[in-house]
This record gives C-alpha cells, sequence and structure tokens, in this order.
C-alpha cells in the first residue's frame, strides 16, 4: 500500500472510534517469532485464577498496576466469561480461552508493539488486553475512563470473535500464518461478537452500533472495495496515516454486523458452520467466497457493491 492513505478523521472525537477495531491486527508484530505469545507470556511474572471457561493471567509484579490481585482478575475477567458460556451453549463443545491482562512493562516484554490495543492469538485461544482502560490509544482525545472502559471491552469481545472463529470455524493448522480472505475474518469476528452482544449485553451493542455508524457516514476512506482491503492489509502497518482506513473498514464490518444480525439472527452462526467449505479454506477468493454467502444468506452481493462503490461524501 502506498504510504499516503489520505483519509482522516475530524474532529479528534472520532480518533477512538476510527480505531475502534484496529485490533484486528491480530497478533501481527508476533508473527515472525519463534516461541508462541503465550509460552512467552506465562515467563513473565504473572499469576493466574480460573473465571468459568476463561484461564486469566494477570501481571503480579509489584508495579503492574490495577490488576495485582485475583479479585480485580475474576472482574475483568466477567465479561469474556459470560461471552465464552454464551458461545459454548450456541455452537457446543467445551471452549476454553486464556485472557491475559498485562501491565505497561510486561506488555512491551512479549513485543505486542507499542500501544496495549487488545490482541488475539488464535492457535492458543489466548486474548490480551491491557489492564487499564487509559493505557496506550483508549482514552486519547478525551474520552472519560468509564467510555475508555466500554471501547476496551469492545475490543477485547471482537478479539473474542476471533478466537471463537479459530474454535468452532476454520482450522488453525493450515501453512498460512492468517486466513487467506481477511476481510471475512474481520467480518466473522464482528458479527460473532455482536451476536453475544445482542442476546447478553444489547446496551453495548448499542453503543457499538452507533460508533460505527459515526465513522462510516462522515469518514472519506481513499478505497472501500473488500478486494482493496485484503490487497493493502500489510500496508496498514507501515503507512503513518493507514489506520484511517483501516478504521473505516472495521466500523463497516460492524455495521454489516449489525445488518446480519438484524436479518438472521444468532442462526446464521450455524449455517456459516455448516455451509462454507472451511476444508477448502487455504484457496478461497473473495469473489468465491462472496458466491457462497449469498447462498447462505442473501445480501451480501449488493452489501459488497455497496461497499465498493462507497464514494466517502456525507450521507447524513
Amino acid at each position: 500500500m502506498a504510504a499516503a492513505d489520505s483519509a482522516t478523521f475530524c474532529p479528534m472525537k472520532r480518533y477512538v472510534p476510527s480505531f475502534l477495531l484496529l485490533a484486528a491486527l491480530v497478533a501481527s508484530p508476533l508473527a515472525g517469532q519463534a516461541s508462541s505469545p503465550l509460552d512467552r507470556i506465562l515467563d513473565l511474572d504473572v499469576d493466574r485464577v480460573e473465571v468459568g471457561r476463561v484461564d486469566v493471567v494477570y501481571s503480579a509484579h509489584q508495579d503492574a498496576d490495577s490488576v495485582t490481585t485475583a479479585v480485580a482478575a475474576r472482574a475483568a475477567a466477567g465479561p469474556f466469561a459470560d461471552a465464552a458460556g454464551y458461545f459454548a451453549q450456541e455452537l457446543g463443545g467445551d471452549l476454553q480461552v486464556t485472557l491475559a491482562l498485562l501491565s505497561p512493562r510486561d506488555w512491551h516484554r512479549v513485543r505486542a508493539g507499542m500501544h496495549a490495543i487488545p490482541w488475539s492469538w488464535q492457535p492458543s485461544r489466548l486474548v490480551v488486553l491491557p489492564v487499564r482502560s487509559d493505557l496506550g490509544l483508549l482514552q486519547q482525545g478525551g474520552q472519560d475512563s468509564a467510555r475508555a472502559g466500554r471501547v476496551l471491552e469492545v475490543v477485547g469481545l471482537h478479539q473474542l470473535g476471533h478466537v471463537v472463529a479459530a474454535a468452532y470455524y476454520h482450522p488453525y493448522d493450515y501453512r498460512a500464518p492468517h486466513p487467506p480472505v481477511r476481510w471475512f475474518d474481520e467480518l466473522l469476528a464482528s458479527y460473532l461478537s455482536h451476536a453475544y452482544m445482542r442476546a447478553r449485553r444489547p446496551g453495548l451493542a448499542e453503543f457499538v452500533e452507533e460508533l460505527a455508524l459515526d465513522v462510516v457516514m462522515t469518514a472519506e476512506p481513499r478505497f472501500s472495495s473488500l478486494s482493496q482491503y485484503d490487497r493493502y492489509y500489510d500496508g496498514y502497518l507501515s503507512s503513518p496515516s493507514g489506520a484511517t482506513n483501516l478504521g473505516w473498514y472495521q466500523n463497516a464490518f460492524n455495521l454489516q454486523a449489525v445488518r446480519l444480525y438484524d436479518r438472521y439472527g444468532p442462526e446464521l452462526m450455524h449455517r456459516l458452520r455448516d455451509e462454507l467449505p472451511w476444508d477448502r479454506i487455504e484457496g478461497w477468493t473473495t469473489d468465491e467466497l462472496l458466491d457462497a454467502l449469498q447462498e447462505i444468506a442473501p445480501g451480501f452481493a449488493s452489501w459488497a457493491e455497496e461497499m465498493a462503490a462507497y464514494t466517502g461524501a456525507p450521507r447524513r
């Protein structure tokens, strides 16, 4: 991708929504390392506690901020334990998840990037969060702590959506380091997390929809088609303004997740798992996948056309 994505989000209050799901860059800084992220986390000074189906690992050293006790770790893990239970009930099996709550010092020791943005590592069913919502980028733009906390939870649940997709939908033993059609991986994670929120956290689902609508209806992305998302994905990591275009995409995926749930409800979780050719995932292309999705959930073709034709003109 060229280094100059010209899209910007103004005023500054829109900065947080613009990267709301920037965590979709799932563990990209870690892909070339020999040991797994979970192994590196367990080598730190951490304690562990179980909360439902969630194994919580949290920074335990003296300057580990507010998460220094099992009580605090349990409280932070509560929403993820509830979500893991929801997916186990809906999709079957015994879903087990690891949630790591890391202090700034430990965050940097696992080389997870300079900013405390939640991320996931699908092979280990791992979601990593900062110990406080005011760390990293989440509180820039004057966000108060309550709002930043909600944003952190939303991003974390999206990352849990990636873990659920790996556990129930696609095998993670294929050779590629990531699914071949990345926009669908992001959309599926958004739909799964939205399905949980609609069932158990309707207020949070409404919060996500409002943030996504604000960005998608006012931003001017440099490009917007599904094929361009995959084509330029790696450039998002190196372009100084690439996050703005990526933020628009992630919020567009959020809005599509809302539409899918409105039209098909939680049953779509089962149809996507049962009817897509997951055993051939390594050979998927955008065009072939859209054809298959259109058969399962009519409306995908028109949505893809709308994405490609988006001009960035304000629509409200």
